[in-house]
């Protein structure tokens, strides 16, 4: 310095007024120069001991001009960074931010203004701009994430939040930043980039919205493959199958839905590709195992390159819906069979009245046990297929039967002959009846059927054969049962047992085995309407019917019927009711059927009464008026041609106020219309000799 090299410090020891530490910057032609003066004294000091001090300010020069050229060098970089810094925010469009962490100064790029709305002139620039902005429900929670990512040291942080635009509305933005740190480790920066997610967030609330209205659909939706296998359910598939949407993802419909049809499901799926769509009825399979029916519209959907990609099937579950067409096919094919009924009953009642009046003269005399026992049997079973006739009729159009006392012991009796008459041999059919047993109130008719159905299904239960038990006993049911069983009204109850040794059954058939059309036999072989018009009489007689049932060991079934007090005499039944005599009583028979006539008038004759006869009402009209004063009594039909029974009456009526009327019919409207052309006496057809006399008895002596 100065010229005075003489004193300079020797090598490796520092000289006067040299500090270490010290940034040192040249220009290129300064540093160019003072390497020439160093050259030029290491020239003229070559050999002499100062010369070492020039060589090591040469090397020295030398680590200058390394260093600022690598200075210059990362200069030039970090210039070029920055450049393309802030080109990549003018053309992302994102909001691009730089957060000084130590002067809390906030940068934004170009694209804050696209967000937002604001001139970036209008923003301040601190973070106090952005936490301003940011709304206030979402504030403090998205300002704590931040600074807990600064403080755990984490490289990154992610928030979505809402942030206020220019004109007051919020926009849902998803933020994003990373944390630089110095040499230290210290935070000292955060850059990161705010997106829209509001046109996103609309989107996927229309989807949610979609879902949910697609899962509250009332039909399931599913889709699939072409190889079957399951993309999607909703929610109304998922309880309809049994399957939720994550278990059946993936799996082949086949084996899920079709395992009952696949015949019917590959023909199906055979045109819905072939055609893009198709329509129809399916069985398809739960996931418990139990069958349903479906109405299904299938729909080929492509892809995006317009390829088949999926199928979207609507399934709707019919399988009640057909259960109620059945219903109501079966309630018209009952609707026919009682028009039928009515339009037969007349006829076949009229062939049956002949026999059930001839009865009483056959067997006036007769004194043969075995002969009265015969005719006793010929009677009754006319008697009962009249009865049958009537039931029909009612049941099919709801008319109730006629109540009587009944000897419920007896009707078992009778079902028990007609099984061991009609049942195969291999089965089995016992009797225990009680002594002495209670009396009820009931139809005959309806008793016997109840019976009867109960022991054709303990029948069916046993193919292979077996035993049935039919068993009659007085029972008391006291406050204690009752209070088991709602149902029952404590009391005296004739119980009758139908026991069997049959397959028995299971807890889900014996749940429904009173269920109106529920059968478990074959198409044709039943209707399901066996126990279940059984439980309906029953309960209509103030009943009820307990049961109790073990697969592989038998059913029982036990009917309550309400006992009541009669003084009737249990042996009096077995004899032969003699008629009582008429006293020769004039009696004028109105009826269309010449068998008829002719039973009755002999019938008449023969128990002591005069008979006129006539074959329809004008007939009737005239015999009357020439001969009002010798009749006692007149017993027409109801339905007969050219003058029915209605406006026979009324004719009569109108000729004689006090004529004595009793009307007959085999129509179960024919007691309604009789009540209504104001006649006391009614008999239904077909009647017996007996009857007929007790009714004429009462209609002429009150």
């Amino acid at each position: 310095k100065n010229g005075d090299i003489g004193r300079a410090a020797p090598p490796n020891v520092a000289a006067p007024g040299w500090s270490d530490g010290v940034d040192v910057r040249l220009a290129p032609t300064t540093l160019g120069k003072l390497r020439h003066v160093l050259g030029e004294l290491h020239d003229g000091l070559e050999g002499r001991p100062e010369d070492a001090l020039v060589r090591r300010a040469l090397a020295l020069l030398g680590e200058l001009e390394t260093d600022d050229s690598a200075r210059g060098r990362h200069e030039e970089a970090l210039r070029a960074s920055e450049a393309r810094f802030r080109l990549l925010s003018r053309v992302t469009s994102d909001a691009i931010w730089d957060w000084d962490l130590v002067t809390d100064e906030l940068w934004w790029s170009e694209g804050f203004e696209t967000l937002f709305g604001y001139s970036r002139d209008d923003v301040e620039n601190s973070i106090a701009s952005w936490t301003s902005r940011v709304h206030p429900d979402d504030v403090d929670a998205t300002v704590q994430s931040v600074q807990r990512a600064i403080h755990d040291g984490k490289p990154s942080w992610t928030g979505e939040y809402r942030y206020r635009r220019k004109d007051g509305s919020y926009a849902w933005v998803l933020d994003r930043g990373w944390v630089i740190c110095d040499e230290g480790g210290t935070p000292t920066q955060m850059i990161g980039g705010l997106a829209d997610l509001t046109a996103r967030r609309e989107t996927e609330r229309q989807l949610r919205r979609q879902a949910r209205l697609i899962d509250e659909a009332r039909d399931a939706i599913l889709v699939r493959d072409l190889e079957g296998r399951v993309v999607y359910l909703n929610a109304r598939a998922e309880s309809l199958y049994g399957w939720t949407a994550a278990e059946a993802k993936g799996r082949d419909v086949r084996e899920m839905q079709f395992a009952c049809a696949l015949e019917e499901f590959d023909r199906a799926n055979d045109e819905v590709i072939a055609r893009g769509e198709w329509q129809g009825e399916l069985r398809q399979v739960r996931r418990d195992g139990t069958e349903l029916l479906v109405e299904g519209r299938w729909t080929l959907v492509p892809g995006e390159e317009g390829e088949p990609a999926t199928v979207l099937a609507i399934n709707s579950d019919i399988s009640e819906r057909k259960l109620l067409e059945e219903r109501v096919f079966r309630s018209q094919r009952l609707e026919s069979i009682g028009t039928l009924a009515g339009g037969i009953a007349h006829d076949l009642n009229n062939v049956l009245a002949p026999i059930l009046a001839s009865i009483a003269m056959l067997k006036l005399d007769e004194s043969d046990p075995e002969r009265l026992e015969d005719l006793t049997t010929i009677e009754r079973s006319a008697y009962r297929g009249a009865q049958m006739v009537g039931q029909l009729l009612s049941f099919a159009r709801g008319a109730g039967g006629v109540h009587e006392e009944v000897d419920v012991s007896r009707l078992v009796q009778e079902v028990a002959r007609v099984a061991r008459d009609t049942f195969p041999k291999s089965i089995q059919v016992r009797m225990a009846l009680v002594d002495r047993p209670w009396w009820v109130s009931a139809d005959p008719t309806q008793m016997h059927q109840v019976l009867m159905n109960l022991c054709v299904n303990a029948r069916d239960a046993m193919p292979r054969g077996g035993r049935l038990d039919v068993k009659v006993a007085n029972v008391v049911l006291d406050e204690m049962y009752a209070q088991m069983n709602p149902q029952v009204v404590p009391g005296r109850y004739v119980v009758v047992q139908v026991e069997d040794t049959g397959e028995g059954m299971t807890r889900e058939v014996f749940d429904r085995m009173f269920e109106p059309f529920f059968t478990t036999k074959p198409v044709g072989k039943g209707t399901g309407l066996g126990l279940s018009t059984a439980h309906t009489i029953v309960r209509e007689h103030g009943g009820f019917i307990d049961a109790c049932s073990e697969v592989g060991v038998g059913t029982t079934v036990c009917v309550y019927l309400p006992a009541i007090d009669s003084e009737r005499d249990d042996r009096a039944s077995d004899e032969v009711k003699r008629p009582s005599f008429g006293g020769g009583e004039l009696v004028l028979v109105v009826d269309d059927e010449p068998a008829i006539r002719t039973m009755v008038k002999r019938t008449l004759e023969r128990f002591g009464y005069r008979v006129l006869l006539a074959a329809h009402g004008a007939e009737a009209i005239a015999t009357y008026a020439n001969a009002s004063e010798r009749i006692d009594v007149v017993l027409t039909d109801m339905a007969m041609p050219v003058m029915d029974g209605p406006a026979t009456i009324i004719a009569l009526q109108a000729i004689d106020p006090s004529v004595r009327i009793v009307a007959s019919s085999g129509l179960d409207d024919g007691a309604r219309a009789a009540l209504g052309a104001r006649v006391k006496h009614f008999i239904a057809k077909p009647y017996t000799g007996q009857a007929l006399l007790d009714i004429l008895y009462t209609a002429i002596h009150g």
